[in-house]
């Protein structure tokens, strides 16, 4: 499953679909993004489902996505304070450390990755409960904390995350 299958399929065991669904009609939305090659920040315009990707490149499923997803809108406060969507913000966290399960990468895996424009090699020490960051060592024995966009190949393959999760005694999204 993709960040954006894992979020959508969490609004719909939260019962919230139909006022995220909101959202994903209501068209493109601008926002600024960092472009390496001219060093400056750009306007982009992007879908639900781009600013879904964007966010988990940068932050993982960090605890902020609903407020970062939400406040893309104009109306995003007033769905954030409506209690249901309230509450599953609250409990994605927890969601997400107890639940997601990534495929594809593990600590001591050789990875590729790329950190402030250039290209690096080490082993994954540690990836966060979250998925924020992935602490790669180097060989010198120095840990870098690297994005999840980031990561470019895992033992030399090309890599693009893949979760699944469980709940209440099932796995969804299994290969």
């Amino acid at each position: 499953m993709t960040p954006l299958q894992i979020f959508l399929a969490y609004t719909k065991i939260r019962g919230i679909m139909p006022k995220i669904h909101k959202l994903g009609i209501d068209g493109a939305k601008s926002f600024y993004e960092y472009d390496p090659a001219s060093g400056k920040y750009i306007k982009k315009y992007a879908l639900f489902k781009d600013i879904i990707s964007n966010h988990f490149k940068n932050h993982g499923f960090g605890n902020t996505m609903f407020v970062s997803l939400l406040y893309q809108y104009p109306y995003g406060r007033e769905i954030l304070n409506i209690p249901e969507v309230n509450k599953a913000h609250k409990r994605w966290s927890t969601f997400v450390n107890k639940n997601i399960v990534v495929e594809g990468i593990k600590p001591g895996d050789s990875v590729k990755y790329k950190l402030w424009g250039r290209e690096s090699e080490g082993k994954v020490f540690h990836i966060m409960n979250d998925f924020s960051r992935i602490q790669v060592e180097m060989g010198s024995g120095r840990i870098e904390n690297v994005p999840p966009g980031g990561i470019i190949e895992v033992n030399d393959k090309p890599f693009e995350f893949s979760f699944y999760f469980k709940w209440k005694g099932k796995e969804y999204g299994k290969k």
